[in-house]
């Protein structure tokens, strides 16, 4: 009986080895050479078979960019028409926040966009979100990712996915359920895996600490910070077949953070535009346009789309009327008063507190603004240096000094 009972335990034992995968260490790097060299599934951005998250303020279009993304690696066309897919391969979306129609239509201007074929897209689509609770459903994803060969899985949003399971305040929580998805889809179907994720809500941190919640960001190993800098919204009368057609066209420029293990953290500034060619028709179809710009100019090559400000020409432009020594909160205040136009003579949309406060400190580097902290006071306040040239158009305009609210 006693000697049952240990073989028993020994068998146990050695079970639970075999699942928590011990090996010797030689048996690991012989694997690992087996497998080959590691590879980028986005050039600088992310790596094959590895977990990214993407993550982003409120309506800033986080679905186009995964839609873009599983697009990209589909096809083997640039990411935002800037970034390389070295290793293209059939692609699973989760797309849970909208319907088939209209994703099939951002589908398919990102696809005319590069003179693609939509039917002729490795992509595969579900409107369900998976539950990452259930084992079940992460099987599930495993065994689909595997049969279909898919490289890569994108899961749109994890806060419909997270299950009951997830709590997005508990590090514990969040690593009890993301480590299955890890293991089954990274490790065990040989895919990566992108969760589309939200910003939290307080404004507070950079590129990742912004991720609302905790556990993503330990988890990923390439996180992208995505925010929206900069919008441009112009009317277009053009003539057709049945009359002249106006449509509203929005141009928005966004910074990706991009950071990780193994990646190399930088941020690159992209613009995108999207528009109905009837926007009464709901069925019309959508044109799409991405690229990289120059994070120095922050000005659009996209075509039809007019040039403007860059944020930091904005912060000069109010730091000529305000008062010597102004706050980052003087100077949004200022501007927010006085929008700049552009060629087209269209009023700019506001920015927020947290970009101004961001290009002032690149300004301070380049020697253009000067800063100091008041007795008493915790922030700091600007002035522009001494010779620092006058803008060719210095608007007018009573100054206001009142403290803003808090911007998100």
């Amino acid at each position: 009986m006693y000697d049952e009972e240990i073989d028993t335990n020994d068998a146990e034992m050695d079970a639970g080895r075999n699942r928590l995968g011990i090996r010797d260490y030689a048996d690991v790097r012989a694997s690992v050479k087996a497998a080959g060299p590691q590879s980028w599934l986005i050039n600088g951005v992310w790596i094959a078979k590895t977990p990214a998250v993407i993550g982003a303020e409120e309506k800033l279009g986080k679905t186009t960019l995964a839609a873009d993304l599983a697009v990209s690696i589909a096809s083997g066309t640039p990411w935002c028409g800037s970034f390389a897919v070295p290793t293209p391969g059939p692609v699973i979306a989760f797309f849970a926040e909208d319907d088939a129609a209209e994703m099939t239509r951002r589908i398919d201007a990102i696809c005319e966009s590069r003179g693609l074929e939509p039917d002729d897209l490795k992509l595969r689509l579900s409107f369900i979100p998976p539950n990452l609770s259930r084992q079940s459903h992460i099987d599930e994803m495993g065994k689909m990712t595997r049969e279909f060969g898919a490289v890569a899985v994108v899961i749109d949003p994890l806060y419909l996915s997270i299950g009951e399971r997830g709590d997005g305040a508990s590090l514990y929580s969040m690593g009890s359920v993301l480590s299955p998805l890890k293991d089954e889809l990274c490790t065990k179907s040989s895919a990566a895996v992108m969760l589309v994720h939200h910003w939290n809500k307080g404004g507070q941190g950079n590129g990742p600490g912004r991720l609302a919640g905790t556990g993503t960001t330990q988890w990923a190993r390439t996180i992208l910070s995505c925010k929206n800098i900069a919008s441009n919204i112009r009317q277009v009368v053009e003539d057709t077949e049945a009359g002249e057609v106006t449509t509203q066209r929005r141009t928005n420029t966004i910074a990706i953070d991009i950071s990780g293990n193994s990646v190399d953290s930088q941020t690159v500034i992209i613009q995108r535009e999207m528009y109905a060619t009837d926007a009464s028709d709901l069925d019309s179809r959508l044109v799409y346009r991405c690229q990289r710009v120059d994070a120095g100019s922050g000005r659009s090559t996209l075509p039809n789309v007019t040039s403007a400000p860059s944020t930091e020409e904005r912060a000069i432009r109010a730091l000529e009327t305000l008062p010597e020594w102004s706050t980052v909160r003087d100077v949004t205040e200022w501007d927010n008063d006085h929008p700049p136009v552009n060629s087209r003579g269209e009023k700019l949309d506001s920015l927020k507190i947290n970009t101004f406060s961001k290009a002032l400190v690149v300004l301070e580097d380049k020697g253009r603004v000067e800063s100091r902290t008041e007795k008493g006071q915790r922030s700091k306040v600007y002035r522009r240096a001494p010779g620092e040239a006058q803008t060719a158009d210095k608007p007018e305009g009573p100054t206001k000094h009142a403290e803003l609210d808090d911007i998100r």
